[in-house]
């Protein structure tokens, strides 16, 4: 189960207390062609699919936790992450999928891969579709241990061209070398979470960090850009997934991605973001 070169990822549905995700398995190099660690908040989309920012919510990380975590990359060959990076997949850079016995195929837009490598060429250009819930100290300390890596290797090399015959050097760009490749390959568990609100992102950040190390409400809220306050978002995610739930609802079972087979020109199967902001509008006093 792994991302293809056709721009396709291949997992297994799990279905939890009427709420759905999918998981995979992914080397690091594969992971970083189509997410990274990024500030930049998507709170939405226009009417041409472009992401809508807010520019007021930074989604900063620990500097001192992600260099803890980029050194321990570097310095234990034994190193391993078993927990669960999760992630985020808007319905719109989804061309397609197909469900099978056991898995699910999705095959993801190009343009996730370009912007990606647009803004990793310049910070802030392109936009980061595939967005992190939970796992940014991780991702961004692999990506640290990364470009650290890729500096000692390049260090080395300029350095050897003096002196070639340093025995202790060679064995440094041997140790980083390998370090480099190993890491690359390394393969973590992901689980994916598609088209879900913001509120419902929140929820599972929180959710998760409960049981580890215990996060504070406002935390949550700044993290995604949300108010501790009733609003309408959540009200209608709680209406959502009521009707996603009941058995009389005309919704019933419906609400959900991975349901059935659908290309992008075809009209896909019903959204909880789409039903979410559908209600929102209900409840908008014109």
């Amino acid at each position: 189960m792994e991302l293809n070169v056709n721009n396709q990822i291949i997992g297994i549905p799990v279905m939890q207390n009427q709420q759905d995700f999918v998981v995979s398995v992914f080397t690091i190099e594969q992971i970083l062609r189509f997410t990274k660690y990024t500030k930049r908040l998507i709170v939405g989309y226009d009417e041409q699919n472009e992401p809508i920012y807010n520019n007021s919510i930074q989604r900063d990380v620990e500097s001192s936790r992600v260099e803890k975590i980029a050194d321990f990359l570097i310095e234990d060959p034994e190193a391993t992450f078993p927990t669960n990076i999760v992630l985020s997949i808007p319905n719109q850079v989804i061309d397609k999928q197909r469900k099978h016995l056991s898995t699910i195929e999705i095959f993801l837009q190009e343009r996730v891969y370009k912007e990606l490598a647009k803004d990793k060429n310049n910070a802030d250009t392109g936009h980061v579709f595939i967005t992190i819930i939970d796992g940014q100290h991780r991702i961004r300390g692999i990506e640290v241990a990364i470009e650290r890596l890729r500096e000692h290797i390049n260090s080395l090399n300029k350095t050897l061209v003096k002196s070639p015959d340093s025995a202790g050097l060679q064995s440094k760009l041997k140790y980083y070398s390998q370090r480099l490749k190993d890491l690359l390959g390394i393969q973590l568990v992901v689980s994916f979470f598609i088209d879900k609100t913001l509120e419902y992102q929140a929820m599972i950040f929180s959710t998760i960090n409960r049981t580890q190390k215990r996060v504070s409400e406002s935390l949550v809220y700044s993290l995604f850009g949300l108010t501790t306050k009733d609003s309408p978002q959540k009200t209608a995610l709680q209406i959502v997934l009521a009707l996603n739930a009941h058995e009389k609802s005309p919704f019933f079972n419906r609400i959900k991605l991975y349901g059935g087979d659908y290309d992008s020109n075809q009209s896909p199967p019903l959204s909880q973001a789409t039903m979410v902001k559908s209600i929102i509008d209900l409840m908008v006093v014109p």
